[in-house]
């Protein structure tokens, strides 16, 4: 068995636990949402997505890279773990101190007099988050993905049942805000409770809070990228309230979500299985780049036979995920489903980066997307401000950023080109653009062929091209 091989089962072993552990998480979120979207109106999701929006930005800024790099790092002692425990837990109470200041600027901003009241559960709920980062990151040195996904699931039907009894009091927006507080609180108390069980121990307050240095500047740089990516990817949801309103926020948000969905489930899946497996490959940069090869080509096949479903029913995902109430979410999501293949891809560098050790230029791809995102955000919402015009911008956009930034990465990390990534993305996207050809197609010529049915004739036909390279790279 070859060494390239070696590492692509052993990284296909760690994907598998990874994305039944996800998945499983996924499955329980999805289901939420079916719920959480017919007990508030498209308006309240907007509301209280404004809040989130800054909650996510004081959450990266808290996390500042602390699982990942305490995972790089080969040996931690229990002083040392203890002393990050502990400055983990100072940066905690100072972001969230912070964060509840910055709710009477968002009153502000948005013309409001509740965010103050409103953001309070989000506050406390950053505070844990912040103070998970050492326990989590016993379970992901460890690849148990599966305790991660159990702990999660608990915290969302613990917070699912206090949503409830908060809006069966008649406190709408109240029960919506309140959700990651206690999501956040169950997740740490189990965290750090079961990871008594794992070699890195149960973290406790020590002294050594100069442990910090260890790991600052990997953690550094990819605090950096991920603050960068937060507003990359935030950006847009900030402007939006601002300039179309919360109502079409909430429209927005919705539409945004239900397409990371496929990401979640492929890519954000798998990256966490991607660096504690590769890092002990950071010397056989030919190898790495063969396993990154196999990926592309597989998860472009699986999220453009996705992104194909999407289109071609997207009123009956909306139908059944979110009710009659969220009809104008359908045409935004059929056009971001277009930017699904890529996006996939593009995603899954961040795991690489890490695993080679190589934050830094992680960042620098970071910077470079941030701002052709921001740039095209600003502009679409001054010179064409609807949300069908903004979505239509960010599918161009995303094609440009996945050329940009997998290139670049190709390039530094691997010393190889750009042109078999693009070779493995055509090859994978080959029956998407065949059935959506077919589905556009027919009914001009009065034929109408149910849309699963184009995919698999679209799969079958391209079959004998597809396999061999899916054999060769196994």
């Amino acid at each position: 068995m070859s060494e390239s091989t070696s590492l692509y089962r052993s990284l296909l072993s760690a994907i598998r636990v990874s994305v039944l552990a996800r998945y499983s998480t996924y499955l329980v979120n999805l289901i939420l949402l079916m719920v959480y979207a017919r007990l508030f109106t498209p308006e309240e999701f907007g509301v209280v997505a404004i809040i989130n929006v800054f909650v996510m930005f004081f959450m990266v800024f808290g996390e500042a890279g602390l699982s990942a790099g305490i995972v790089n790092r080969a040996e931690i002692t229990a002083e040392e773990r203890d002393g990050i425990f502990s400055f983990s837990a100072l940066l905690g109470l100072a972001i969230a101190v912070l964060f509840v200041g910055f709710l009477f600027l968002l009153n502000w901003l948005y013309e409001r007099s509740d965010y103050q009241i409103l953001g309070l559960f989000a506050a406390a709920g950053i505070f844990f988050n912040v103070l998970s980062a050492v326990p989590l990151a016993a379970y992901l040195r460890e690849k148990r993905f599966d305790w991660v996904a159990l702990h999660t699931i608990a915290g969302e039907l613990v917070a699912l049942v206090a949503v409830l009894t908060i809006w069966y009091q008649g406190e709408r927006l109240l029960a919506i805000a309140a959700r990651p507080f206690f999501l956040a609180a169950v997740m740490f108390s189990l965290h750090w409770w079961r990871s008594a069980r794992l070699p890195l121990g149960r973290p406790a307050f020590g002294d050594q809070l100069g442990a910090i240095r260890a790991i600052s500047q990997f953690s550094g740089f990819l605090l950096a990228f991920n603050l960068v990516n937060y507003f990359s990817r935030n950006a847009d949801n900030i402007l939006v309230g601002k300039v179309l309103g919360a109502g079409a926020l909430g429209v927005y948000e919705k539409s945004y979500a239900l397409m990371k969905y496929p990401l979640v489930l492929l890519s954000f899946a798998i990256n966490p299985a991607i660096q504690p497996t590769i890092n002990r490959y950071q010397d056989q940069p030919e190898k790495v780049c063969e396993v990154h090869l196999m990926l592309i080509r597989k998860l472009g096949f699986l999220a453009s036979m996705i992104a194909f479903v999407i289109y071609t029913q997207a009123e009956l995902i909306v139908s059944l995920m979110l009710g009659g109430q969220w009809h104008e979410v359908v045409p935004l999501l059929q056009i971001l489903a277009f930017s699904i293949p890529v996006q996939t891809i593009t995603a899954c560098n961040g795991g690489f980066w890490q695993g080679m050790g190589d934050t830094k230029n992680m960042f620098y791809n970071g910077m470079v997307g941030a701002a052709l995102i921001l740039l095209t955000v600003v502009s679409c919402l001054l010179l064409w401000p609807s949300l069908q015009g903004l979505c239509m911008a960010l599918v161009v956009v995303f094609h440009g950023i996945f050329a940009y930034a997998v290139s670049r990465l190709f390039r530094i990390l691997y010393g190889s080109g750009f042109l078999p990534v693009l070779r493995q993305m055509v090859g994978s996207m080959v029956p998407f653009a065949l059935a959506l050809l077919l589905f556009e197609s027919f009914p001009q010529l009065g034929l109408v062929w149910p849309p699963l049915l184009l995919m698999l004739l679209a799969m079958l036909v391209f079959l004998p091209f597809v396999r061999p390279q899916l054999l060769r790279s196994a």
